[in-house]
């Protein structure tokens, strides 16, 4: 991938080659290095959530997780049905223990508690 960035691709691709280089970084569990790749492809192309989405999910597994609802509530500003967008800033904000208003709170204890419960498959 490396490589294909000395070729001075296209804008586009250029953000692409920084977006499988951090879901490379993300599957190899190397989080806090697919956030620079993140942030490239951000810079390249604000204007596509898919990449700041990301960007939040490792910030996540980094225990950033003010970051991460940053990130998120950004995503969810500019795509108010993006529902995973919703799910994962919820898990951030109760790592953070922030006070939700109780209406909001216990939804997302309800939510919190059915993903808990959804069987996994193994591979």
């Amino acid at each position: 991938m490396k490589a294909a960035l000395r070729n001075k691709p296209f804008l586009t691709y250029e953000a692409d080659i920084f977006y499988h280089l951090g879901l490379a970084y993300c599957r190899l569990e190397k989080f806090e290095k697919s956030i620079f790749p993140y942030t490239r492809c951000i810079e390249k192309i604000p204007s596509d959530l898919r990449y700041i989405h990301e960007r939040a999910k490792a910030y996540q597994m980094i225990d950033s997780h003010e970051l991460a609802v940053a990130d998120f509530d950004y995503v969810i500003k500019k795509n108010p049905k993006n529902a995973n967008a919703y799910f994962r800033r919820a898990f951030s904000l109760k790592s953070l223990k922030v006070s939700l208003p109780s209406s909001l709170s216990m939804s997302v204890q309800c939510i919190l508690s059915l993903h808990a419960e959804i069987p996994r498959s193994s591979g």
